[in-house]
């Protein structure tokens, strides 16, 4: 099921695949795009975009790739030089840090954001004066 631009399926990506019917446990790690429509338990550490398909569950410690996209469901902590991106109707639980974070209307996140960000001037200026610095 295709719900928009957010949506991907493993149809669109093109490095590996793990199947809806296919389990796997263990550590995963490559330098190729992985799409994971069934089951995951254990680390992943790739040099290409993971992402986790609707039907898509992973539990780990570290999830470490250049982006990530939730769309199913994840559990572990998140790191990535790119995005991490949780769906619309998509779940992570863990503490994430990434050059960028964003969520969609109807995700779920438990965790803790590490980003790089840049405030606008009066958003400085107000955490400024909160805190008594300039």
């Amino acid at each position: 099921m295709n719900r928009g631009a957010s949506r991907q399926t493993s149809g669109q990506n093109n490095g590996a695949v793990i199947g809806a019917k296919t389990r796997v446990r263990g550590r995963v790690s490559g330098a190729s795009d992985l799409t994971i429509d069934g089951h995951l338990e254990g680390d992943v550490d790739l040099n290409g975009e993971l992402v986790i398909g609707e039907s898509g569950d992973v539990t780990a410690t570290q999830i470490q790739a250049s982006s990530v996209r939730v769309l199913g469901n994840a559990k572990g902590d998140v790191r990535s030089k790119g995005s991490v991106f949780v769906g619309s109707g998509g779940t992570l639980s863990g503490d994430v840090e990434a050059d960028s974070f964003a969520m969609e209307d109807g995700a779920n996140f438990s965790g803790r954001v590490e980003a790089d960000v840049d405030l606008p001037d009066a958003l400085l200026e107000l955490v400024g004066e909160k805190t008594g610095r300039k």
